[in-house]
């Protein structure tokens, strides 16, 4: 399971940290990077493109593709410098982009991801439009709304609602799968497989919500019957359905080997994706959705994790040396905490079994809902 693995390696990394500081307490190491995403060389490639087009048009990013841009970097544990410019320039647009329950959800999606403050995102608080937006519109505007809505407040820690998750699970047809009605077609029921992935995501923040186990089960037994070849799902872009299904399905526990081996099939030279299937061009939207499966995490489960940990140091003061200025992206959760050296074996020893104890600790209870 990837937050297993990411507890372990970061449990890696903080050992070999230590060992530094034995070996030489007063000199700077070189920043370790801790290296917990799945498929490393192919999510980076991914993110390396994603970056690519910002620096070369950013103002081509509207704010709900740098939304998306921000959480697809934040999954692919690469390219942070990148991520935190979007999310600076996402707050500036926040105003302007919050004018609705669904664009309000999603920005509040962001800043959880990013661990920073929703209630003071760009001057906007987001939680406290998005309850006043779904209080006159529970469906959050429909289609992916309702999804939107319970994520955001969800992985902010905010209670969903009753009427929000009701009008989420009111979309949900008789074979399970998540969709919408066709007013246009004598309101025939059309499944979709987007909907139903981002449903299903959401419902892993609420399991315990009345009659969310139950439609969490329908959806997974549909999504897992639709697939083409065991692999993707039929749809207007498979790659972006790969990531967003595929994902959700993954963090759900169930096997999605194929499909990733086939996501990965389709990943282009220059490590974007194409919209369409079996394409050539580069998609921005299919590239930000399709690193989610890729990375093996989803929206009820990505995380923005510094992937620079800098080991501490014990600063000689007849040198004059000052402790590293701490990184833009650093919080009170992930600042390493500044140990002393102890300037022998016992100690550091000491010190790597906490390390372990704390780091096996965490795999008992880092399970997937």
């Amino acid at each position: 399971m990837s937050v297993i693995r990411r507890l372990l390696a970061a449990g890696f990394a903080a050992v070999v940290a230590l060992s530094a500081v034995s070996a030489a307490p007063t000199a700077q190491a070189d920043p370790i990077r801790v290296v917990a995403v799945a498929n490393q060389d192919q999510t980076h490639a991914a993110a390396d493109w994603i970056a690519a087009q910002w620096k070369a048009n950013p103002e081509s990013f509207n704010a709900g593709v740098l939304s998306d841009s921000i959480l697809a970097l934040a999954a692919s544990e690469t390219q942070q410098g990148v991520a935190l410019q979007m999310l600076d320039e996402l707050k500036a647009r926040a105003a302007g982009y919050a004018t609705g329950p669904a664009p309000t959800a999603k920005l509040a999606l962001v800043a959880a991801v990013m661990k920073v403050d929703a209630t003071d995102f760009g001057g906007v608080d987001l939680l406290a439009a998005l309850d006043k937006g779904l209080a006159a519109d529970p469906t959050a505007g429909g289609y992916f709304g309702p999804a939107l809505a319970i994520l955001g407040l969800a992985r902010n820690g905010v209670d969903v609602p009753p009427a929000v998750l009701e009008a989420g699970l009111a979309a949900q047809g008789p074979s399970g799968a998540f969709g919408y009605v066709e007013t246009w077609n004598d309101n025939a029921f059309a499944e979709d497989a987007d909907i139903t992935g981002m449903m299903i995501a959401a419902l892993l923040t609420i399991p315990d919500a009345p009659g969310a186990a139950e439609a969490l089960e329908k959806a997974l037994a549909w999504a897992s019957s639709q697939t083409i070849d065991a692999s993707y799902w039929a749809s207007y872009s498979p790659a972006n359905t790969a990531g967003l299904l595929g994902s959700a399905l993954e963090d759900a526990g169930t096997d999605v080997s194929r499909t990733l081996a086939w996501l990965v099939g389709q990943q282009l030279d220059n490590g974007a994706f194409a919209a369409s299937l079996d394409g050539t061009t580069a998609n921005l939207m299919a590239t930000t959705q399709a690193i989610l499966l890729l990375a093996e995490t989803s929206y009820a489960t990505v995380t923005f994790v510094p992937a620079e940990v800098s080991p501490p140091v014990d600063p000689d003061p007849g040198q004059n040396q000052t402790d590293p200025s701490p990184s833009p992206s650093t919080t009170d959760e992930t600042k390493p905490v500044k140990l002393p050296s102890t300037g022998d074996a016992d100690g550091l020893a000491g010190l790597i079994t906490i390390v372990l104890v704390a780091t096996a600790g965490g795999t008992v209870f880092a399970r997937r809902r």
